[in-house]
């Protein structure tokens, strides 16, 4: 009866883990360490890692932009006397 038991397939993206619960059918995404709690479920690896991009671009505070200006405005300040 074991015979017919297959591995769970594990992919690891971005610090996540997707779980194909049901290949084709289902993948079960897992959220980063140390909890790794279930954060979804879709029907493809390809719509978890969209699903996984989506979720850090919306968490994340600014994009590198904001800090290239800080950079710059640093940088201007540095040549000057008081």
């Amino acid at each position: 009866m074991l015979e017919n038991i297959r591995p769970i397939q594990r992919i690891y993206y971005r610090g996540h883990v997707i779980e194909a619960t049901v290949p084709a059918i289902c993948y079960t995404i897992f959220g980063t360490r140390p909890l790794r709690a279930e954060v979804g479920c879709v029907g493809s690896s390809g719509k978890a890692m969209q699903w996984i991009d989506g979720q850090l671009a919306n968490s994340r505070p600014a994009g590198f932009s904001a800090w290239d200006n800080s950079l710059a405005d640093q940088r201007s300040l540095v040549g000057r006397s008081g």
